[in-house]
């Protein structure tokens, strides 16, 4: 599968009251700087915010040391700036934390454990539709919990009725909506549910086709 990180600029009303409101001047202007490539000017904006204790920065800073976005490339300080956020509840601090260690590296070692254990923290915490989009793609392909179509199903479902993208993507091309009745067992539940996904899946993504909401997520794949 190909690799999937994120370079990601969230507005959310509610994630905005926890910190000071001059930090956000700030911090869009270091993103809108960053997506010119001025990462001479970025940088000294963002990190300035990150060692401030402000989340989205710290997660902007793994992002620049994961990336080598105008700074030499490191993997540990990316994980010490994405733990940082995570912390604090970041949504994608949590989420890139999982990316670091479901990947591996030169400097971090692959653990599945450890990424399951961010990216349902990053479900429990925020509802992360990425976070569970990313857990589906663990138990569709069983690294670090037993194989599962279905619980992977599950996840993608619930990631997709949030209109995330790549999770609508899954559900469009992996089951091109083919799928009829499909039994699943929820959690340990003895009872199970029959599902017709395939309208489930229609639905879904005719409502999707809606106007942005309050975050918008530019997330790109290599």
């Amino acid at each position: 599968m190909k690799k999937i990180f994120g370079i990601v600029v969230v507005f959310v009303s509610i994630f905005m009251s926890c910190y000071k409101p001059d930090f956000f001047p700030a911090y869009e202007k270091a993103t809108k700087l960053y997506e010119q490539k001025k990462y001479s000017d970025a940088f000294p904006i963002m990190f300035g915010l990150a060692k401030k204790g402000f989340a989205p920065a710290q997660n902007m800073i793994g992002i620049v040391y994961k990336k080598g976005l105008g700074e030499v490339r490191s993997e540990k300080e990316a994980v010490k700036w994405f733990f940082l956020a995570a912390e604090k509840g970041d949504e994608l601090g949590q989420v890139n934390l999982g990316d670091m260690y479901r990947d591996g590296g030169i400097e971090i070692k692959k653990d599945f454990a450890k990424a399951i254990h961010f990216y349902n923290d990053a479900i429990k915490e925020n509802q992360s539709a990425i976070g569970m989009y990313n857990l589906g793609c663990m138990y569709e392909k069983g690294n670090g919990v037993p194989k599962s179509k279905e619980k992977a199903m599950i996840l993608y479902i619930k990631s997709a009725e949030q209109c995330f993208g790549l999770a609508l993507m899954k559900l469009k091309k992996n089951y091109k909506l083919e799928t009829n009745k499909i039994e699943v067992k929820i959690h340990h539940e003895t009872n199970t549910m029959q599902e017709d996904f395939s309208d489930s899946a229609q639905l879904i993504m005719e409502r999707c086709v809606r106007p942005k909401s309050q975050r918008e997520i530019l997330y790109r794949v290599n």
